[in-house]
């Protein structure tokens, strides 16, 4: 499940696996002008596509590694070609 939210030129993904129609560990991703901060879990990453509709990636930035913030990295540089930016 994905929350959307604008918050001026930012949007606000808010992303949860769905169990019994109730949201599980949510993590938060935003878009800004072409930026995607995060992109949620693996298990989200094709909510995320959708939910961004006609937003175009062009760089993705990871604050770290863990999996509930490069989860969705792949579907995002299959879709836009994004290029992806990581603190080694």
């Amino acid at each position: 499940m994905i929350e959307v939210e604008n918050i001026g030129p930012v949007r606000k993904f808010r992303m949860a696996r769905s169990m019994f129609g109730r949201g599980h560990y949510f993590t938060t991703a935003y878009w800004v002008d072409g930026l995607m901060i995060d992109t949620g879990c693996a298990h989200t990453a094709g909510e995320l596509v959708d939910a961004l509709g006609d937003c175009s990636v062009g760089q993705v930035v990871n604050t770290h590694s863990h999996e509930d913030h490069i989860g969705g990295n792949h579907a995002l540089v299959m879709r836009w070609d994004a290029e992806v930016l990581a603190h080694e």
